[in-house]
């Protein structure tokens, strides 16, 4: 087992959520329905009482802070489920993301803004998990220092996403 890329990345977070998007599969190709539910994405995964969401586009992700305008990402890519270190993250989630050939996009809910995360297309285990929070809500600041890193495995079969582990404050 080994980590076959790493990337660190400095990027915006607003609104306490960030999206992994997969590219954009053609209207043919998506339903009605399913576009009712991409574009409701944060009001269904509030709603349903969790902190991330999958719709056809990809992953949206709730975090406890509601923004930080210079927050460490770190993207890493392995051969096969990386070692268990989640002691040392506050909140993290598991998924299971498709890429398209269009590639695998991190994008805030800040206008036109998103970075490439150089992801090749696949389907793919992903382990969400974020650190180095301070509040929920406003953090007192819009660098409150806390970082994300999503590692990426070959996976197969669709899961629905789940909550690992979820930070509560002092």
């Amino acid at each position: 087992m080994g980590l076959l890329e790493s990337r660190s990345l400095t990027v915006k977070m607003d609104y306490g959520q960030f999206h992994l998007v997969s590219g954009f599969p053609s209207p043919n190709d998506v339903s009605g329905e399913e576009q009712e539910d991409a574009d409701n994405i944060v009001d269904r995964t509030i709603d349903e009482g969790n902190e991330i969401g999958q719709s056809v586009y990809g992953l949206c992700v709730l975090c406890p802070h509601q923004n930080n305008f210079a927050m460490v990402l770190l993207v890493e890519r392995w051969d096969a489920e990386p070692p268990d270190d989640l002691a040392d993250w506050q909140e993290a989630f598991d998924a299971v993301l498709p890429v398209r050939e269009t590639g695998l996009y991190y994008q805030p809910v800040v206008a036109n803004e998103q970075w490439d995360l150089h992801v090749p297309a696949g389907t793919y285990a992903v382990r969400i998990a974020g650190r180095g929070f301070v509040a929920r809500g406003w953090p007192g600041t819009t660098t409150p220092g806390d970082e994300w890193r999503i590692q990426l495995w070959p996976g197969t079969a669709a899961a629905p996403p789940r909550h690992l582990k979820r930070w509560e404050p002092a």
